[in-house]
């Protein structure tokens, strides 16, 4: 099967391992976004989109099934180092931000902005135009070791449990 994945992803060892214990073989596909994975499967073009959510409800909207959560992982928050108070936050796609919405502790209230790629999230926070980006924690990491690491800061967003499954084309 072919397997759109996010570069910063941890899938090709877990795509190995499921290789080596059911004979299924992968063929990674590299894309710039989950919209792009999303893209690919609703096209043909690959079976699954390797890293989303634990959401139902997004999944039900693009007419795919999740798998059983392969990953859990904290989400955090990036900020440039002088930010002291966070009004506006960049998220990647439609399927973060009901996420984010739907798990935002009672009292807080943010203005999301929405962007198709984590490039774009970082770059709307690195320019200014937003003063977060919430991300999960290991494309934080990534991002923090390909850029300036001393003009950024992350911390964790605790209450915001986030699973990564597969997303399978309800056709395989």
């Amino acid at each position: 099967r072919k397997l759109g994945i996010d570069p910063a992803a941890p899938l090709p060892e877990l795509c190995s391992r499921i290789s080596d214990l059911t004979g299924l073989t992968f063929t990674l596909i590299p894309v710039d976004s989950q919209a792009e994975a999303i893209r690919l499967v609703k096209s043909g073009q690959a079976d699954v989109v390797g890293r989303m959510a634990d959401n139902a409800f997004f999944a039900l909207k693009y007419n795919l099934r999740l798998t059983t959560p392969y990953a859990d992982i904290s989400m955090v928050q990036m900020t440039l180092k002088l930010t002291e108070q966070v009004k506006t936050v960049a998220v990647q796609g439609d399927s973060q931000l009901d996420f984010l919405k739907a798990n935002e502790p009672a009292g807080m209230s943010h203005e999301f902005s929405i962007y198709p790629d984590v490039e774009q999230c970082f770059e709307a926070l690195s320019s200014g135009k937003v003063d977060a980006f919430y991300c999960d924690s290991i494309t934080a990491l990534y991002l923090m070791n390909t850029h300036r690491v001393s003009e950024f800061k992350v911390n964790g967003l605790p209450g915001y449990p986030y699973n990564l499954t597969f997303g399978v084309c309800h056709n395989v």
